[in-house]
């Protein structure tokens, strides 16, 4: 039986305008347009800046199409819209009106000054759903710049990732994924939800709130405790001495030995099962007490055998373990092959082309009106 595609259809028949730029609005636009929505993503005539920043083929970024715009410009088409000008605002208007999403990220304050403040678009359209993106949410920081390393920081995480005061951010753009996840979590459920009440909703969400969700098991504890959480730098959240990083005699490993049957089968797996017996080891108290020997004596071990050779063996084991890899080599995993599509970056794929070749807004409000009256 061959697979299905990636893209869904679940909500075929959804129509969503994007007004959203960088990466956590379009990565939303993008999963919508995978469930099956129609997607129009909105630029200025400037265009996205992502379109000429971010990764690292520099001629596809001098042509406006760099890989980080490409990675979320997946499934919609991109009308340019002066939305500063009058005759912009028209036009974005009129999409609206014929729209069931409208997912937006640009500054709060020029919601209003369009005519489009959330109580007058849930007026005018009120079978709309709305979700305004933001950084900080409503309230005196509502029109603060944002992006993923400074929400990073602002939120704790970055000092939590980190082993000092400095803290280290995630490599990754982990805040504007996750705020993408998030937003399209929100809308589904108001889409949801309208199936029974036949009314919109206006859904926020802001990364430094989805960042604290992230966090929330630190948050809770620093509640009960006030404690604020240490520096964990490679070191899991469990705090055991044996769930971190270790050097081998080629690569890296991360262990995850949280529970004492995970020890025992570890140290049986490394050939050391005079361990179990041994005061200094013989319960979590004693591991934790002697946490600098233990590892010690485990990092010896490691350095007999490569990192891929002592994941395959320790995890065959039952002891959660990982090669530290690249990329490119976490791609070749048997985890990513067994399951290819979800991996593909080029199914459904449709780039929108150059800016200057991008679709007008009057032939796709044409378009619609001339649906709406068939």
């Amino acid at each position: 039986m061959s697979k299905p595609p990636v893209s869904s259809s679940c909500l075929h028949g959804t129509r969503v305008i994007d007004l959203t730029q960088v990466i956590a609005g379009p990565y939303c636009a993008m999963q919508l347009a995978q469930l099956g929505a129609a997607v129009i993503k909105i630029e200025s005539p400037q265009g996205d800046p992502m379109r000429w920043r971010g990764g690292s083929d520099a001629q596809a970024a001098a042509r406006g199409l760099s890989t980080h715009y490409q990675a979320h410009a997946r499934g919609r088409q991109v009308v340019v819209l002066d939305w500063s000008s009058e005759e912009g605002i028209a036009q974005l208007k009129a999409l609206l009106q014929g729209a069931d999403v409208f997912v937006c990220n640009i500054r709060q304050h020029m919601l209003p000054r369009m005519g489009l403040s959330i109580e007058q678009m849930r007026q005018a359209y009120p079978s709309l759903v709305i979700c305004t993106i933001s950084g900080y949410g409503q309230g005196p920081c509502e029109d603060w710049p944002a992006y993923d390393n400074t929400i990073q920081a602002a939120s704790g995480l970055m000092r939590l990732n980190g082993a000092g005061e400095g803290g280290s951010r995630v490599g990754a753009p982990i805040m504007d994924y996750a705020c993408g996840m998030a937003a399209l979590s929100a809308i589904l459920a108001a889409l949801y939800e309208r199936e029974n009440s036949h009314q919109g909703q206006h859904v926020r969400v802001s990364m430094l709130s989805v960042a604290h969700q992230l966090m929330t098991a630190q948050r809770f504890d620093r509640a009960a405790t006030g404690k604020e959480p240490a520096f964990k730098g490679n070191q899991a959240n469990s705090g055991e001495p044996l769930s971190q990083i270790f050097e081998t005699a080629q690569g890296h490993l991360a262990l995850a030995v949280n529970e004492p049957h995970q020890f025992e089968k570890l140290a049986r797996a490394l050939g050391s099962s005079a361990w179990l017996s041994d005061a200094r080891f013989a319960s979590v108290k004693s591991r934790r007490s002697h946490a600098q020997e233990l590892r010690d004596l485990v990092a010896k071990r490691l350095m007999t055998q490569t990192a891929l050779k002592w994941e395959a063996a320790l995890c065959k084991a039952g002891v959660a373990a990982a090669a530290v890899r690249t990329l490119a080599q976490s791609l070749a995993h048997a985890g990513a092959q067994a399951d290819p599509d979800l991996f593909d970056l080029e199914r459904g794929r449709i780039l929108p082309g150059q800016l200057s070749a991008a679709i007008s807004a009057t032939s796709i409000i044409s378009n619609l009106y001339q649906e709406t009256a068939s």
